[in-house]
Parts: structure tokens; sequence; C-alpha cells
């Protein structure tokens, strides 16, 4: 089993045409986020779901949810940059109902991946998951525990990952990904 290790920071983009140097990664095909205030988790795996890059994108507790919302969506632009040729989809959760006072940030954080993704190419198609809909796809309980996601994924897939929020981005790219090949509509 292969563990891998989450990066708590953006791709590495000291030059802006390091992608163009190095040649875009033409294995990437597909990305799945699993977006969150605290952290975001991506994956992204090549047409045999192997995976590629898998890291987490934590924002500080101490800042502004819209300085947070704004390095969410930063991060997002490096990573298509970094690894957005040639992808088939991105894979993204629909907005689940939160509290309150959280649905607007949460709902701002949603917003601000699809409109990084839809400036970095407008055709590119948004695959939207329901949350309950991987979770049963996953474990067969669409309101599956954390715990249960991982051991699912573990057990059928063979991934393990260091961080919950990679599970979530994992599972519901497997989801939307399958669905894909067998010509399903998401």
């Amino acid at each position: 089993m292969k563990v891998y290790k989450t990066m708590t920071r953006r791709p590495d983009r000291r030059d802006k045409t390091s992608h163009m140097k190095l040649g875009c990664d033409t294995k990437t095909r597909f990305i799945g986020i699993d977006q969150s205030l605290s952290c975001t988790g991506v994956v992204c795996c090549d047409l045999k779901m192997r995976v590629k890059l898998a890291y987490c994108i934590p924002t500080s507790p101490d800042l502004f949810n819209e300085a947070r919302i704004d390095w969410i969506g930063m991060c997002i632009s490096s990573l298509l940059r970094v690894h957005g040729c040639h992808l088939h989809f991105v894979a993204l959760e629909r907005p689940a109902y939160a509290a309150q006072g959280q649905r607007d940030v949460l709902h701002g954080v949603y917003w601000e991946i699809r409109r990084r993704v839809y400036k970095y190419d407008k055709t590119l198609d948004i695959k939207l998951v329901p949350i309950s809909t991987w979770k049963k796809y996953v474990t067969g309980n669409g309101r599956a525990s954390k715990a249960l996601i991982r051991n699912s994924i573990e057990k059928r897939w063979g991934h393990t990952f260091n961080d919950e929020n990679i599970y979530d981005a994992y599972g519901l790219l497997r989801y939307a990904a399958d669905k894909w090949m067998k010509g399903d509509r998401v």
C-alpha cells in the first residue's frame, strides 16, 4: 500500500512558466476536490485511476473568511496551471446545507473553486456530486462516517492517505470517474 503525503502548500510556482518548461503533466485526467474552509482535499488521477497527486489546502482560522477563500482559489488556479492539461473533468461536492452561520462561507468556497475552474477553461466539465451519493457508492451507506469512508477506500482500492479530506476527494472522484467511464451522467 502506498501512503500519499499531504502537502500543506499550493504547488510550487516559483517561475510562472515552469509548467511550460517541464511540460504539463499529461497523465492527469481527473481532479477531485473536497471543498472545505479549513482544509480542502485535492486528488489528481490518470485514466487508470492511479493517484498522481494528493494533498490538502489548509487555511488559518485566524484569517478573515475572504482571505481564506481567496487562498483556496489561488491554490486551485496553481493546480490547474500545473496539472490541468488533458483534463476530462473536475469533480466537486455539491454544497451541503450547514448551520446557518457557515452556509454562506461554505458556498463561497464552492463558488470560488468553480470560478477558478471556469477561468482556467470555460469548456471544462465540472461534475457536481451529492455527498450522500458518493458516500453510498464508496461505503454502501449515504450517511457514512469519516472512519467508514477511510476503511472502505483502503480496503476497496488499496489507497492510504494521511488526511480525511483527501479520502473524501478520492471517494467523490472515484464515483464521478466510474460514471464517466460507463457513459452515465453525474
